[in-house]
């Protein structure tokens, strides 16, 4: 696993907040069951990623960002995870930013821009979960 202090603080931040929000948490039926919802929306992302196209495919994945998210925030212990593959991905994210910003057709790469931010995001969300 990666340590940095800024993965800390974020970490931190969730602690704080799983702190604050324990009681929602806790009397919540649909906080109580995350981990089944989050698992219900990467299985449709998954499965629907053989027939649907990619922005139909991106708005399971949203959900799954949102409902990650989320779960970071209420359910207690749950922090973010980093190996030393995720550093690739960071790289590859930052030579995609680099390029969009350096592109000469903006609108069109800032969509494939977008894409690839909620593609990686959902990736995120999986190996967390």
């Amino acid at each position: 696993m990666i340590k940095s202090r800024f993965l800390d603080s974020i970490n931190n931040f969730f602690e704080y907040s799983q702190n604050k929000l324990e009681n929602i948490s806790k009397n919540s039926n649909i906080l109580g069951k995350i981990d089944e919802v989050i698992l219900i929306f990467i299985s449709l992302t998954l499965i629907t990623s053989t027939f649907l196209q990619s922005e139909k495919i991106a708005i399971f994945a949203l959900f799954t960002i949102f409902l990650t998210i989320v779960k970071l925030l209420t359910k207690k212990g749950t922090k973010i995870q980093l190996t030393q593959w995720d550093i690739a991905i960071f790289v590859y994210l930052s030579i995609c930013i680099a390029s969009t910003l350096n592109s000469t057709l903006l609108s069109q790469s800032i969509h494939g821009l977008l894409k690839t931010i909620i593609y990686i995001s959902y990736y995120y969300c999986i190996s967390n979960y």
